[in-house]
């Protein structure tokens, strides 16, 4: 009986170090589960709602994973005690009551398995659930684009990028001219057509590593990361060409849409704020310049992009300005009266 007592007990030892392995294992994913729930809402930017039943259904998985962990600990153990209780009985009952455990802790064990790969699927679909609600709320409904959350998001961690490695950062913003008019002629679901029509222009001329956002109303930006002042000068001038060039069809209407661009790429000693504030500044001096054309900050004052082929071109006087909206006024109401344009 020596052999069979040494062999049982190191079989005993065995199942219990498992036991013991399992229990732990679940302990650590319940914590681990409990940290990231607990990051959550510093980084992800859902409704207190949505976050709350978040946290409830991954808490109730995490439980479910541990209390499953632990019935198997205990089940082990029960029948490591029945294991114990055959040692003094003949050598048949202790072979047959090792192979009855043996039996017993591999149906527990494929249990178990069948309970946890249920449970990480739950945790995948969470996964999945809150990765859609995250994308939703860092993207513009109308246009597709990244919204301003996401632009932020995005700028300042490139920024800060740029700020370590030295990596050249350049940033486009871009405005469309006479916006308001074209709302107020055609209407709003026109200018919806307009924004989404350069968004997808915005979109065939930029790499996949550039993100474009819509920053507020008809105004859009375009980072540009590894991408220096000159590179990011061809790349506006290339969309200002395109988006001059196309026509939004909307009903019987092909709407007319220009584009005022500024440019800037990232100096040592400004911080995020004021980088893309030379950006902005640039697209205002594009639009006091003549509009339709593209204007970069170097630093010190707005500049006239040299590629432009407007850039000589004699400026607008306001009266000639104030007589192209006189005009598409008239041409406004004439439409709303009925009336045929000649």
């Amino acid at each position: 009986m020596t052999e069979p007592n040494i062999s049982i007990t190191w079989f005993v030892v065995l199942v219990v170090v498992i036991a013991a392995i399992q229990l732990s294992v679940a302990r650590c994913l319940r914590l681990w589960f409990d940290r990231r729930e607990a990051r959550r809402p510093a980084r992800m930017s859902l409704d207190e709602t949505s976050v709350s039943q978040i946290v409830a259904r991954l808490q109730a998985v995490a439980g479910n994973m541990a209390a499953n962990a632990g019935g198997h600990c205990s089940e082990i153990a029960a029948q490591s005690q029945e294991l114990k209780s055959t040692v003094a009985d003949s050598p048949d009952a202790v072979r047959d009551a090792v192979f009855k455990v043996a039996d017993q802790i591999v149906q527990s064990n494929e249990q178990l398995q069948a309970k946890l790969k249920t449970a990480i699927q739950r945790l995948e679909d969470q996964a999945d659930y809150i990765r859609s609600q995250s994308n939703e709320a860092r993207t513009d409904a109308l246009t597709g684009l990244a919204n301003r959350r996401a632009f932020d998001e995005t700028i300042t961690r490139r920024f800060s990028e740029w700020e370590r490695t030295g990596t050249p950062l350049s940033l486009i913003m871009l405005d469309l001219d006479h916006f308001k008019l074209c709302n107020d002629t055609y209407g709003h679901q026109a200018g919806d057509a307009v924004l989404r029509l350069v968004a997808t222009t915005l979109l065939e001329n930029v790499r996949e590593m550039d993100v474009v956002a819509r920053f507020g109303g008809e105004e859009l930006a375009v980072i540009l990361p590894t991408a220096k002042l000159d590179q990011a000068l061809k790349l506006a001038e290339r969309i200002r060409t395109n988006i001059e060039q196309k026509r939004c069809r909307f009903e019987e209407h092909k709407i007319r849409v220009t584009a005022s661009l500024g440019v800037a790429e990232a100096r040592r000693g400004e911080d995020g704020l004021k980088f893309v504030g030379r950006a902005d500044t640039a697209m205002y001096a594009a639009k006091q310049g003549g509009r339709n054309r593209t204007y970069h900050h170097d630093g010190t004052s707005c500049r006239r992009n040299e590629a432009d082929p407007q850039g000589d071109a004699p400026k607008k006087t306001a009266a000639a300005e104030w007589s192209e909206i006189r005009n598409d006024l008239r041409r406004c109401l004439r439409q709303l009266a009925g009336e045929k344009e000649s």
